[in-house]
């Protein structure tokens, strides 16, 4: 609690901390990992060319740009043939000061009333990406308790959350559809 109310100090400290730990990491960093490799198709003989795919995740701030001259930088051969496949910006920071997120706040107290609620990164990729266009504010919250076993399996054998994890998920968003449908005037105020 100490260490969020006080990030104007603390954030040093803290970004060390994430950076040692691999879930912790992707919310500092932009990250890269390769997904695919395809080359030869016999073990004594070279193949006439191999590609490798690298998935990059931006952080706030950076860019496609940005990524795609570090791995030129990284690879410094001008043999090798480095594009872009796909891509997206990375996502616009939302505001902390909006009934969006005032609202979230107000639920996620109700729900998880033990709560610290402060912003963080979703470090998934969501379909929240078609909305940036259309709102002004786009917020991607998981309201689970999620182990570092559950996170391991993320896109893996067995993905799967607990029945209580799911049970919570439901509520709150029923808690927060509710509160979004009611009338009460939010209120703007400093917590960090």
């Amino acid at each position: 609690r100490m260490l969020s109310s006080n990030l104007w100090i603390f954030s040093p400290l803290l970004s060390f901390a994430m950076s040692m730990k691999d879930s912790t990491r992707a919310q500092i960093t932009t990250t890269f990992a390769f997904t695919t490799i395809n080359g030869g198709v016999k073990d004594n003989v070279l193949p006439n060319s191999v590609s490798v795919t690298l998935n990059s995740r931006l952080l706030p701030g950076h860019t496609i740009d940005d990524v795609l001259a570090h791995v030129k930088k990284i690879v410094n051969d001008p043999q090798i043939k480095v594009e872009v496949m796909y891509a997206n910006e990375a996502s616009d920071i939302s505001s902390t000061e909006s009934e969006g997120y005032n609202v979230i706040h107000h639920t996620v107290k109700q729900i998880f009333p033990d709560a610290i609620v402060i912003p963080g990164l979703l470090i998934g990729g969501t379909d929240t990406k078609w909305y940036g266009e259309l709102c002004d504010d786009v917020y991607r919250f998981v309201p689970s308790f999620l182990s570092t076993e559950d996170i391991k399996r993320f896109h893996g054998h067995n993905e799967l959350i607990t029945v209580k994890n799911f049970e919570q998920v439901v509520n709150f968003f029923h808690h927060l559809i509710t509160n979004l449908d009611k009338s009460f005037e939010v209120e703007f105020h400093d917590e960090l």
